[in-house]
């Protein structure tokens, strides 16, 4: 009590001190957690979960569901109260009502587990998220999932992958940390087995052995000389011609306002693990204010009617091509420019679809 009678007789005035009292025996309060109420949203269609689906209350709540299509809910606002959530979801929903609200009604208990079935209405089925942070965090309030690992990546801007000598290469941009926005500017990097899904079906489950310090944390694998960070493009593997393979890349040195001033090659050193510059190809210059044509974007491998292999880089479309070896890649004089196609048909419609271009285009395959 010795406590409490300093506290009331503050020189701070009686309503301080029974603002210091109530601070002081917050740490004394005991809570007494219920079970959350689970709610697994699923394919109508299929029945399967489908994750990052939101529920959303009328108080602007926001409840996510993880990549197994489960959402853990423990608002003690909402236990044993009929509650209306939006339904929000790109390419799947609910019918709407008669007020144009596409939501449904559930009634949250401890411990119960609902189920809400939405319709989908775009072409692919959704799988699931392969990087970020809580993959299964909603799953792992309920006990479920447990033996998932949380890699201590929040998000990846932009992917490339590639086989190269019995494994799949992975590099992300710009990435998303605990410890910092945008943790890793210089390509974050990991690798997984040749085929890292086993089967396409949620809830999806990749496990990605990351390029990590010393400190054991998630580290770039691209730290080029000069101001900025480095992004890499047009990651292939190419035969040399005693048949050995190399990893391969084009990368960029970008400064403030994402300026790119230099575009050069790089190849991957084994001991060290990280892309290592090979040769510049363009500093920006007033002589040289725009770089040439390079090997950026996606690479897929062709082989024309005459049987030559060729490495086509595609941003999202072909527009460079070169032979498909380690030598070639090398000698621009061996680089030949393709014209690009501009629009590609929309499926149903056949509406012209202009695809995005910039730095992180899409890719030219599924």
């Amino acid at each position: 009590m010795k406590a409490v009678r300093d506290c009331l007789s503050s020189p701070f005035g009686a309503g301080q001190g029974i603002a210091m009292l109530m601070v002081w025996l917050v740490p004394l309060t005991v809570s007494f957690a219920l079970p959350p109420c689970l709610i697994e949203v699923v394919e109508k269609q299929s029945g399967w979960p489908v994750p990052l689906v939101e529920l959303r209350t009328t108080h602007h709540v926001r409840l996510v569901t993880d990549n197994a299509g489960v959402i853990a809910c423990d608002l003690p606002e909402l236990m044993g109260r009929e509650t209306w959530f939006d339904v929000i979801g790109h390419g799947y929903e609910v019918p709407k009502d008669g007020f144009g609200y596409r939501g449904i009604r559930l009634k949250p208990e401890p411990g119960k587990t609902l189920r809400v079935e939405v319709n989908r209405t775009m072409i692919a089925r959704r799988l699931g998220r392969l990087t970020g942070g809580g993959l299964f965090a909603e799953s792992q309030k309920a006990g479920r999932e447990l033996d998932w690992k949380e890699s201590g990546i929040f998000g990846c801007d932009s992917v490339q992958n590639v086989a190269h000598r019995a494994k799949l290469y992975w590099i992300w941009g710009d990435t998303t940390i605990p410890r910092y926005p945008l943790g890793v500017f210089d390509t974050l990097g990991a690798t997984t087995g040749l085929q890292p899904i086993k089967s396409f079906e949620p809830p999806l489950r990749v496990r990605f052995d990351y390029f990590t310090d010393a400190n054991n944390r998630p580290r770039g694998v691209a730290k080029m000389p000069g101001e900025g960070p480095t992004w890499v493009t047009g990651m292939t593997s190419l035969p040399d011609r005693n048949g050995a393979s190399h990893l391969v890349c084009t990368y960029m040195k970008v400064r403030k306002d994402m300026e790119v001033y230099e575009w050069g090659l790089a190849v991957w050193n084994d001991r060290s693990e990280q892309f290592k510059p090979l040769r510049v190809l363009w500093t920006k210059s007033p002589a040289a204010p725009m770089p040439p044509p390079l090997p950026q974007g996606h690479v897929v491998f062709w082989t024309d009617p005459a049987g030559k292999k060729w490495a086509v880089f595609a941003h999202p479309f072909p527009s460079l091509r070169c032979p498909a070896t380690f030598e070639a890649w090398q000698d621009s004089a061996t680089w030949e420019t393709l014209a690009q196609q501009k629009t590609l048909p929309a499926a149903g419609s056949g509406e012209a679809i202009t695809p995005h271009t910039g730095p992180h285009s899409g890719c030219i395959a599924w």
